[in-house]
């Protein structure tokens, strides 16, 4: 994970790269590329609008199959019960600009609970002020 964020907004990608290198050889073999990317802006009172998609890459499909590209917008509300409960609670919708043509989803809707933890870290990790 890679990131950027300051009191009013969050640029981050988190991205996974997946392979097979064993089993079974009755199953077809796996290249994957999953990246999502969060950016949002954080309004007060606990709002916040922005979008967290999932890029897909299957490297296994053809040329022309392969990719799966969505932007999306959101809102979400951090909720705090007590001291110690605090999530934030979201919907966003998501429209796949390129997608595979047979079987890619076109649209997405998403409702999201998110458990906030508390700060572990506080400061820069590298370098900064």
């Amino acid at each position: 994970m890679l990131g950027y964020r300051s009191s009013r907004f969050l640029a981050a990608v988190f991205a996974q790269q997946w392979w097979s290198f064993a089993g079974s050889m009755f199953r077809k073999d796996v290249s994957k590329f999953n990246a999502q990317y969060f950016l949002d802006y954080f309004l007060s009172d606990g709002w916040s609008i922005g979008m967290s998609p999932t890029i897909q890459v299957n490297w296994k499909d053809a040329k022309s199959q392969q990719l799966t590209l969505p932007i999306g917008l959101g809102v979400g509300k951090v909720l705090k019960f007590g001291e110690n409960i605090v999530f934030k609670l979201g919907v966003e919708m998501d429209y796949m600009v390129i997608r595979p043509d047979n079987y890619g989803e076109r649209m997405s809707l998403q409702f999201k609970f998110t458990p906030v933890l508390p700060e572990l870290h506080h400061g820069p990790i590298f370098g900064g002020s």
